[in-house]
């Protein structure tokens, strides 16, 4: 086990006192498997991996546990936990247009990320990192990549990038949340087997977050399923798609089968 999370609760600070976002979360992450959390937008999926991370402002009141190997993220300074952001938790964040400052070329961001994690300095040998990484996710021409803009790169190119970033920073856990949200449905496939190819690689652990039921049914062993804040469903994953027991984990299944259904009466009335 490399991750544990015990009765996670977040709430955030009103005017009227703390309004409770996430209640009670507890789930275990093992070495080299990918659990998914799945769950409409709002059901606490995001919140929960910021709180893992410990990503959130003062807005947030933060309880409960998170242990890393044999640590406690949330009893640790600022500091301790710059350490390990990045360099042993890496997290994949939704929009990659907006993950990326717009003033800076990506060779700049890029390299002070690095810099900031790992014990190299020396420019040369970051950049080749840098560009190893590159070709591990099928990105051709790095160098001119290392030149461009954010707004000069479509989406599925900058999640690519922030995997490749992942990969060089060679992290024990990876969170994405719901990488595959802002981009279009070819991309989604490209991303969905680049992650498949960093845990053959490099045996990482990982937890994937999304709405999609079909993209978590490819890559996870495990999934929990959110519901207003809780979890209300855990297991392997195959239990959780083929025999789920909890009405919200129905619901979702149902709508997405509905889906999948029109889609597919749509595709059948524009072929005759």
């Amino acid at each position: 086990m490399i991750l544990e999370v015990k009765n996670l609760c977040v709430s955030v600070r009103t005017k009227q006192g703390l309004h409770p976002l996430v209640r009670d979360v507890t789930f275990t992450l093992e070495k080299n498997h990918c659990l998914g959390i799945l769950g409409e937008s709002g059901s606490g999926k995001s919140i929960t991996c910021k709180a893992v991370m410990g990503l959130l402002d003062e807005r947030f009141h933060v309880e409960g546990e998170v242990w890393f190997n044999g640590k406690d993220i949330l009893k640790m300074s600022p500091k301790e936990r710059t350490l390990i952001r990045g360099k042993e938790i890496c997290m994949i964040i939704q929009n990659p247009m907006t993950a990326f400052n717009p003033l800076f070329n990506m060779e700049n961001q890029l390299l002070e990320t690095l810099q900031s994690h790992l014990h190299v300095k020396e420019k040369k040998a970051l950049l080749s990192l840098i560009l190893e990484s590159f070709e591990k996710m099928n990105l051709s021409d790095g160098e001119a990549i290392l030149k461009k803009y954010p707004h000069q790169l479509s989406g599925g190119m900058l999640q690519r990038i922030m995997i490749a970033l992942c990969i060089a920073l060679n992290p024990s856990v990876i969170i994405a949340d719901e990488p595959t949200t802002a981009i279009d449905v070819v991309n989604q496939v490209e991303v969905i087997r680049e992650l498949k190819k960093v845990r053959e690689l490099y045996h990482t652990s990982m937890i994937f977050i999304s709405h999609d039921l079909s993209i978590l049914s490819q890559i996870s062993d495990a999934m929990m399923v959110m519901h207003q804040g809780v979890i209300v469903e855990k297991g392997l994953a195959k239990e959780i798609i083929f025999s789920p027991k909890e009405a919200p984990t129905k619901e979702l299944i149902s709508t997405r089968l509905k889906l999948i259904e029109a889609f597919r009466a749509c595709v059948k009335e524009c072929v005759c």
